[in-house]
């Protein structure tokens, strides 16, 4: 924890990784092959690796309850679904975007201790 151990708010940092997985709908991959459309050859679920961080606060409010409000931020490279990002073909379908694709959590709940 950050700040005095003796205070009743209890600020806390996290920060991690993961996975994310982007699948395209049934809609999404019917549109991306339609020949009128995106006229596609494939398009499919893509994986990106996920680094997230964000913080919060914590109090407990008895001996056995307390309460969590917290708030973080989850990044990923932009996904392809199955498409190159760039070609030397000229006539070849590409996905030609880059960067990243962030999202934004926030939360607040109840927190029963257990064993006190």
């Amino acid at each position: 924890p950050l700040g005095k151990t003796d205070s009743q708010w209890r600020p806390f940092v996290n920060v991690g990784g993961g996975a994310v997985i982007y699948r395209p709908s049934t809609g999404g991959q019917a549109s991306a092959k339609d020949p009128l459309q995106g006229n596609f050859d494939t398009f499919f679920e893509s994986s990106r690796g996920a680094a997230m961080g964000g913080g919060g606060v914590k109090r407990a409010l008895t001996k056995k309850l307390g309460f969590r409000a917290d708030a973080d931020a989850v990044f990923t490279k932009v996904p392809t679904f199955g498409l190159p990002e760039s070609s030397a073909q000229a006539n070849a379908t590409v996905l030609p975007v880059g960067g990243l694709v962030h999202s934004f959590r926030a939360s607040a709940g109840l927190i029963i201790y257990l064993g006190k």
